[in-house]
């Protein structure tokens, strides 16, 4: 199914989207995809089988052929030249988004379920900082844990289009923003993304089972 106008509703024109709420609707996965998936679980083959065909569905939203995507050595998907895109899952649920990369440069989207981000996890998803903001919040400090790791993971997806390479936690920070809105500032250098102190938007979006973030990392201006 097309992905809700509330979701695609946090990237800019040009970027569009499919989901599942039910994961069984997936179509089959291609004779490309299913290299390196013998011994895959079921459950595991079911969320791969979702991801592909919300990416297949993206991109004939798009416009472009519903074309086979392998994983590559890495684990992401091989998008078709030319073409960005993200893949989250979160329980019985699944979406893909993808954009041309004269759109975004790269493109992040991820959905976590309110509460599965324990106080155990804090320490390893955020920084010092992070962490005096997540105690002082109280009885909010839950779902503002699950919004600050569903955004760095937007995050991370985005810029490994450009850098090739993993960030992690502590050299991210999260800023709240009015409205929807978020900040991801790198707190080090990351080739081919940003130096330390560049700070990057992204949008949330929230149901009740659910949180979504989504960020897109604008395509350089070609050269006059």
């Amino acid at each position: 199914m097309k992905m809700r106008a509330e979701l695609l509703a946090l990237f800019p024109p040009g970027v569009a989207g499919a989901e599942l709420t039910c994961l069984e609707q997936a179509e089959p996965l291609l004779a490309e995809e299913r290299a390196g998936l013998d011994r895959a679980a079921p459950r595991r083959l079911r969320e791969f089988a979702a991801g592909r065909h919300c990416a297949r569905e993206a991109l004939a939203a798009l416009g472009e052929p519903r074309a086979p995507l392998p994983r590559r050595a890495d684990r992401r998907p091989e998008w078709p030249p030319g073409i960005v895109g993200s893949i989250s899952h979160s329980s019985d649920y699944c979406a893909a988004v993808v954009a041309r990369r004269t759109t975004c440069a790269g493109l992040g989207f991820d959905a976590e379920e309110w509460g599965r981000v324990t106080p155990e996890l804090w320490r390893r998803i955020a920084t010092p900082p992070e962490l005096a903001w997540l105690r002082a919040r109280a009885d909010d400090a839950a779902r503002c844990a699950t919004l600050l790791f569903s955004a760095k993971e937007a995050f991370f997806k985005a810029q490994y289009a450009l850098s090739q390479s993993f960030v992690g936690f502590q050299h991210a920070a999260f800023q709240p923003a009015r409205d929807g809105a978020f900040e991801i500032a790198l707190l080090r250098e990351v080739p081919g993304v940003g130096r330390a102190g560049d700070r990057f938007a992204g949008r949330t979006a929230s149901c009740a089972r659910r949180c979504y973030t989504g960020i897109c990392l604008p395509a350089a201006a070609p050269r006059g």
